[in-house]
């Protein structure tokens, strides 16, 4: 009798915790649709070859040692171009000589579409090279809505921080992610 009711006992809270897990996992799941994310922070980030406007291909991979700032954007998007417009300055210049990498793709557009946007900017004084995925593969890879999202990913290709959308702090933020992890 008493080993039925430990082996009852423990069935019960081996299922307890299996539906526990079920929940977490759950709950997770249901964060990455709130959040249009395939990915989550500390997952490996999902490697891709993209082809930049200056006809160079960077493949994810080889950044390894580097910490990247993988931004997603589209020409139609006002926040996105708001957050070009502080990345040179709060971004690039900062991080120039350290071990970052800004990767910039433009998500669901045609290459001479997103030439002619960075043309414009570059009458700006904002001037950086582009990636292009013109059918979403890459971005399907990462996330599923909300532009612009950014996702820095640290020295070993582990996706460290996540923000979407575009703020007055929202570059502040991301320089100090990259400052942090630039330091580790």
């Amino acid at each position: 009798m008493k080993n039925i009711l430990i082996l009852f006992l423990s069935f019960g809270l081996f299922v307890h915790g299996q539906k526990k897990q079920d929940s977490i996992e759950y709950d997770i799941q249901k964060l990455k649709e709130q959040h249009g994310l395939v990915h989550f922070m500390k997952d490996q980030a999902t490697d891709f070859n993209v082809k930049m406007i200056n006809g160079d291909t960077i493949k994810l991979s080889d950044l390894k040692g580097k910490v990247v700032l993988l931004n997603f954007w589209a020409t139609w998007c006002g926040p996105c171009l708001a957050e070009f417009k502080e990345i040179p300055e709060k971004i690039l210049k900062p991080f120039n000589n350290d071990n970052f990498f800004f990767l910039s793709i433009s998500r669901g557009e045609r290459e001479g579409k997103v030439k002619r946007m960075m043309s414009k900017l570059k009458e700006s004084g904002i001037e950086f090279n582009v990636g292009i995925d013109p059918k979403k593969e890459i971005w399907n890879m990462y996330a599923t809505k909300y532009i612009p999202k950014n996702f820095v990913i640290d020295k070993n290709g582990i996706i460290r921080y996540i923000y979407s959308g575009y703020s007055e702090e929202s570059v502040n933020i991301l320089a100090n992610e990259i400052k942090k992890l630039l330091a580790e």
